[in-house]
């Protein structure tokens, strides 16, 4: 990676066919176990890379002639026999730290690739817990439905999403579902975030309703209200209320688990800064950074969510203002 864009022999090469045939190319980077399930289920066209070549990869990959055939070499320096005085070694520790910045964050423009993996985590992160927010309503409507059927399919789906981890889901969806649906990945991550967090969301809310006396809703119909606005009206702020805590906490689990999103091809907070890492060959700062960017964002969502908790909680509106809880 040199800034925003994909570079070496193997993409020159591929832009000189391309521009020959008349096509357009628009190179991805992914992680090496994602590539070749790219390329043998057809979300990519091709994929170009130090690949070996094997009998059981050649029954499902078409493979050019190799370019390069020999192994790999590591060459290491022998470690300085002298030892510096501690002034001297904290010395270079400092420039050697200053030149790691500069080199991880500064030199072609690299935080540039951080920052938009940082809009993309965020943007799966929040578009995936409104739909799956939503999804987890219905999800609680099938359950206390009076239907057998609903009930029984409700909770299969929450056994079936609770019971598979978030990854092998991921995968299922952009490999299997959608394989041959030419989807965005970042709208399949946002889908099966969602399925996900529904499945946990819907559980909160049952039960967090079921701990509403009943008795309430039949005060508020007998009143005049309708079974919609009784639920808008009496049983929804007391809901919300009650299951804030644990939605934020679920909330904060799924912006942390959105750092798996690059098996499919994603560029988020995470990848972008293995690929500088792997540019750069270093991982202090590249690893630290993209720890203490998912700190600040959980911080803030957060507090966000516990500002709105504040506002729709009577009693601790009146406990800041000095007043008896």
């Amino acid at each position: 990676m040199r800034g925003d864009e994909v570079e070496g022999y193997d993409i020159e090469v591929v832009q000189r066919a391309a521009a020959a045939l008349g096509y357009a190319v628009e190179p991805v980077p992914m992680d090496f176990a994602g590539y070749i399930p790219s390329v043998a289920t057809g979300k990519v066209d091709f994929g170009v890379g130090c690949t070996t070549i094997t009998e059981e990869r050649k029954q499902t990959l078409l493979f050019s002639e190799p370019n390069y055939q020999d192994g790999v070499v590591i060459v290491m320096a022998e470690p300085e026999a002298e030892s510096q005085g501690f002034l001297a070694s904290l010395k270079a520790f400092g420039v050697g730290l200053k030149e790691s910045f500069e080199r991880t964050f500064v030199r072609e423009g690299r935080w540039r690739l951080i920052a938009q993996g940082l809009w993309v985590t965020v943007e799966i992160t929040v578009c995936a817990a409104l739909v799956g927010t939503l999804l987890a309503f219905g999800l609680c409507a099938m359950r206390r439905s009076r239907s057998a059927w609903a009930q029984w399919l409700a909770k299969v789906y929450v056994a079936i999403m609770q019971g598979t981890p978030t990854l092998v889901l991921l995968m299922i969806l952009y490999y299997i579902v959608f394989g041959s649906v030419d989807l965005s990945a970042v709208v399949v991550a946002i889908l099966g975030f969602a399925l996900n967090f529904a499945a946990y969301a819907g559980e909160m809310f049952r039960s967090g309703i079921e701990g509403i006396p009943r008795g309430q809703t039949e005060a508020a119909l007998a009143l005049g209200f309708t079974r919609s606005g009784a639920f808008l009206r009496v049983i929804l702020p007391q809901l919300l209320r009650r299951v804030l805590p644990v939605y934020k906490g679920e909330f904060i689990s799924m912006l942390k688990m959105t750092s798996i999103v690059g098996y499919i091809a994603i560029q988020d907070l995470t990848k972008m800064s293995d690929l500088i890492r792997s540019r750069t060959y270093e991982a202090f700062f590249p690893l630290i950074a993209t720890a203490v960017i998912y700190f600040l964002i959980a911080h803030l969502l957060a507090s966000g969510l516990s500002l709105l908790e504040f506002k729709l909680d009577p009693r601790k509106r009146r406990a800041a203002k000095g007043g008896r809880p």
